[in-house]
């Protein structure tokens, strides 16, 4: 609308995961699903010293605070920054870099999500089967970004990404790495590396700018290496 000031937002560094608000949380224009928020409280209750309640607490930005006080749907979606906050401020109770506790809740989300005849049908897919539903599996979380899987070969797969806001990049190449390792290593995948390219501008949306890259993800079967 004309004469309302833009989010001054720029690429930021790869170790800053939680962005600063430029609207109030909630009204931001990217969201994650509550599924998600349900199991990083699991998460935090398991493994964090004082559970969400002293996570919360530890927020620094007051309205994210109350905000994340709320309940939370698992099939409603919410404005993601606050999550980001969240992730940040568990990270710290726990002393470690919070790039370490978001791959770690990253690749736990994963198979906590892959359960019962998902996880059976799994054990019986190859690798590849798996790596060509990626895409898939990101719209069922999230309502922004594009992933599409440009190739799929024995051993690799390259996804191209595309209109992801560039203040969730660093966020993202932690996260899904460590998410997408773990399904394709219960598919039987080891020695798995990912690589990522340059980011290219890719438009913008509600004021913030777009970022296109694409991930290459390879892979060796466990009965290869077992030769």
């Amino acid at each position: 609308m004309d004469g309302v000031p833009k989010p001054h937002v720029v690429d930021r560094d790869a170790t800053d995961l939680a962005p600063a608000l430029t609207v109030a949380p909630g009204s931001g224009p990217f969201h994650i699903k509550g599924l998600v928020l349900h199991g990083l409280l699991e998460y935090v209750t398991q493994n964090v010293p004082g559970g969400p309640a002293r996570v919360i607490d530890g927020i620094a930005d007051p309205l994210i605070r109350e905000y994340m006080k709320r309940s939370f749907l698992a099939a409603s979606r919410y404005d993601i920054i606050p999550f980001l906050h969240t992730l940040a401020a568990a990270a710290n109770v726990l002393c470690m870099p919070t790039s370490r506790f978001v791959a770690e809740h990253g690749a736990w989300q994963a198979e906590r999500d892959v359960s019962g005849v998902y996880r059976l049908l799994l054990k019986v897919a190859s690798p590849e089967t798996v790596a060509k539903r990626l895409g898939l599996a990101w719209a069922r979380y999230f309502d922004f970004a594009h992933l599409d899987v440009l190739s799929v070969t024995p051993g690799c797969v390259v996804l191209g990404v595309r209109q992801m806001p560039a203040v969730l990049v660093p966020w993202y190449k932690i996260a899904a790495r460590a998410a997408g390792d773990t399904i394709i290593r219960l598919a039987g995948a080891t020695d798995i590396k990912v690589g990522f390219t340059h980011l290219e501008p890719d438009g913008e949306s509600a004021g913030f700018p777009l970022r296109r890259f694409e991930l290459r993800r390879t892979w060796a079967h466990t009965k290869e290496l077992a030769r």
